[in-house]
């Protein structure tokens, strides 16, 4: 196994221990009265066991329902945009799902680490750095015979508008800092249907401070949404 992406799941299963040790109790609240989401929802259990199998994701069960009540609940009129797809599992997860739509998923990446951060908010995140454990050819691998999938390798800033979408139903934000955060609400909102839902990651994470203020900033200014914080970390977004 490559190094960094052995370093990549230690820091991973780290942080998933600690936050069991320091979390709050309420997170795990009469769990065992739960349903095992992992198991019991017919059209999301297989599919999300998949592709935590494929190690091709930091998501888990609970984020990947989120994706998955999203994409059911929004308007079936549109395409799909993710940004953010780091070695591919949610955007082959997503995409299995919106092919039952007869919609498109365009995933965004450098596909090379962060290309911009802002040192008031992104703490540890540094550009050029984290997230560099994939190669563009992996990703053609993995995803490439994937037929709804439109791959957009490189900046977002400069990508967004080579992208043919004239409307969107979904959106997944996951990128961790917050220019990119805010510039993909800002740019997509006009876009987005009725109805249609935004998915940001990591907006409840203390790691991801500036995915917060940008979710934040972007709801006073745009009264048309509602925001829901998730206790699995995501902030969900849906336009009126």
């Amino acid at each position: 196994m490559h190094l960094k992406t052995l370093f990549y799941k230690l820091k991973a299963k780290y942080h998933g221990i600690k936050s069991r040790l320091s979390a709050p109790s309420y997170y795990f609240d009469k769990h065992s009265k739960k349903i095992d989401i992992s198991k019991q929802i017919s059209g999301f259990s297989t599919l999300a066991s998949q592709i935590i199998s494929e190690q091709r994701t930091f998501l888990s069960y609970d984020r990947l329902y989120t994706l998955y009540q999203a994409v059911q609940q929004s308007p079936p009129q549109g395409d799909a945009l993710e940004v953010g797809v780091y070695q591919g599992g949610s955007s082959k997860f997503l995409a299995k799902l919106l092919a039952q739509r007869d919609q498109i998923l365009y995933s965004c990446d450098t596909f090379t680490s962060h290309s911009v951060v802002d040192s008031r908010y992104d703490g540890e995140h540094q550009v050029g750095q984290g997230f560099t454990n994939v190669s563009l050819e992996s990703i053609h691998s993995y995803l490439g015979k994937i037929q709804n999938i439109r791959l957009v390798p490189g900046d977002i800033f400069q990508t967004y508008t080579d992208m043919q979408f004239k409307s969107l139903s979904f959106i997944h934000c996951d990128v961790d800092v917050y220019p990119v955060t805010l510039f993909v609400l800002e740019a997509s909102a006009p876009l987005l249907n009725p109805g249609g839902i935004i998915v940001v990651d990591d907006y409840g994470f203390t790691t991801c401070k500036g995915a917060k203020v940008a979710v934040d900033e972007f709801m006073q200014a745009n009264t048309n949404f509602s925001c829901f914080h998730l206790l699995s970390g995501q902030a969900l977004l849906v336009k009126h």
